[in-house]
């Protein structure tokens, strides 16, 4: 029987032990303050490059996207707004632009128990509209992260 593929923008039936696995451990303290295990600060770009080095791992082709605010030109001047989480909403804690990792269309951040569609991801985590665009591709980020 020949191996079906997930369509673009669905979760995969396959399992991703090790990034479960990551994801499962940073999860209750992202979701408490955004803070790593050991209680530093968390860098959503660290996080999100671990992501795809474990999918790259396993055979994948994941890709780095930037999350942002819109931005409006004020005075002439391009004024960049933040993007707000809902978790965090009620701490008023919110961010530049966020970087998560992407695979077959699926967005894999800590910040949520599972991966999520693109499109229900950005509607499920964020407070208002977003912009994104690739941060990475998949070949820059296997240039820059697993052939140096």
């Amino acid at each position: 029987m020949d191996k079906i593929e997930p369509h673009l923008g669905q979760v995969p039936e396959k399992s991703f032990k090790e990034v479960n696995l990551y994801m499962e451990r940073l999860h209750k303290h992202l979701t408490h303050d955004y803070k790593t295990v050991d209680g530093l600060a968390a860098n959503c770009g660290e996080i999100a490059a671990n992501i795809a080095i474990l999918l790259t791992n396993a055979g994948e082709k994941p890709y780095l996207l930037s999350i942002n605010a819109p931005t409006e030109m004020v005075n002439g001047v391009k004024k960049y707004g933040e993007v707000m989480a809902k978790v965090y909403k009620e701490k008023g804690r919110s961010w530049g632009s966020h970087i998560v990792c992407v695979n077959e269309g699926v967005v894999y951040d800590p910040i949520l128990e599972t991966p999520l569609p693109l499109e229900e991801y950005l509607s499920t985590v964020f407070v208002g509209p977003v912009e994104t665009y690739i941060d990475t591709t998949h070949e820059s980020f296997k240039e820059l992260y697993l052939e140096s």
